[in-house]
């Protein structure tokens, strides 16, 4: 059986593989501030954890800071 000459290069004609640069996907961090040293409630660190722990209205990374102002 003979080939004909574009037959034999398509055949010898390697896959070409290539890499498609997506968008960033990241997902900014939400900040929770703890400005009390109550064991609960707004502004406490049990509140902080609780809300950032919370993956239903709060997804992705959470960062948990106190206000300067803190001494205890």
């Amino acid at each position: 059986m003979r080939h004909s000459l574009s037959q034999t290069r398509q055949s010898k004609r390697k896959p070409f593989l290539g890499v498609e640069l997506l968008e960033g996907r990241d997902v900014p961090a939400t900040t929770f501030t703890v400005s009390t040293l109550a064991d609960s409630g707004t502004g406490s660190l049990r509140d902080a954890i609780a809300r950032a722990n919370d993956e239903g209205t709060n997804l992705g990374p959470d960062t948990i800071v106190f206000d300067p102002s803190l001494a205890g």
